[in-house]
């Protein structure tokens, strides 16, 4: 169909242009962000260190897929030089962890039982255009093999669901993390698929932001 000149175009042509162009900047912001924020992931998967002490978190081994439903599946390992005990006290408290992202600015416990608790987060809470401003994670706790899961409460436009378990290292000197995950696209939020790369690192990045709120948490004493 032939293109009409400018002059001969009215008010329903100018909309749908200017439609055209907002859907255009969004993308351009989302792939801005991930280009900004990828730096990051990278500095910080690897060893996640609580500024004001020696405990860190170091990342072993990982491997990442994604399924033909666009869910990315993340397998990997990590150790922390701090006692089992204290990390799983630290991950049965997340919203005590999350006063030490500087992300969110609100959290609340919704509800709470013996088995584990149901937290709402408000703030940068996906580092992406047009994220959530809050959203609600539900865990599970079980003291028996010191482990913890979570995943999305409620209405959520990022589906997840998390398993972290914990052992004594072998030496005693510190824990070993067995961390899975699977989380759906956040291609409709950004409004263009990221790579399996960017989904990776991101993934990554914010196991190791958690581990180091986790050694934050107790190195001020479980506070």
């Amino acid at each position: 169909r032939r293109r009409r000149p400018a002059q001969e175009r009215g008010p329903r042509d100018t909309w749908i242009n200017h439609e055209g162009d907002t859907n255009m900047r969004l993308r351009l912001i989302g792939l801005i962000v991930l280009v900004i924020s990828l730096p990051l992931s990278l500095s910080i998967r690897s060893v996640a260190r609580a500024d004001e002490a020696n405990i860190e978190t170091t990342l072993g081994d990982e491997k990442a897929t994604v399924d033909k439903d666009k869910q990315l599946r993340l397998d990997a390992t990590a150790r922390i030089n701090a006692p089992a005990d204290k990390v799983y006290d630290a991950l049965t408290h997340p919203e005590k962890v999350a006063k030490y992202d500087l992300r969110i600015t609100d959290v609340k416990v919704v509800s709470h039982d013996a088995k584990g608790e149901t937290v709402e987060y408000k703030g940068q809470t996906l580092p992406m255009p047009n994220a959530p401003p809050s959203f609600r994670v539900q865990y599970s706790f079980d003291a028996d093999t010191k482990s913890v899961s979570a995943k999305n409460a409620g209405k959520s436009p990022i589906q997840f669901q998390n398993h972290t378990e914990l052992k004594p290292s072998k030496d005693g000197k510190g824990t070993d993390i067995h961390y899975t995950g699977v989380s759906s696209s956040t291609g409709p939020i950004m409004g263009f698929e990221p790579t399996e790369g960017m989904r990776t690192q991101f993934a990554l990045g914010a196991f190791m932001r958690q581990m180091h709120n986790v050694g934050m948490y107790i190195q001020k004493g479980g506070k």
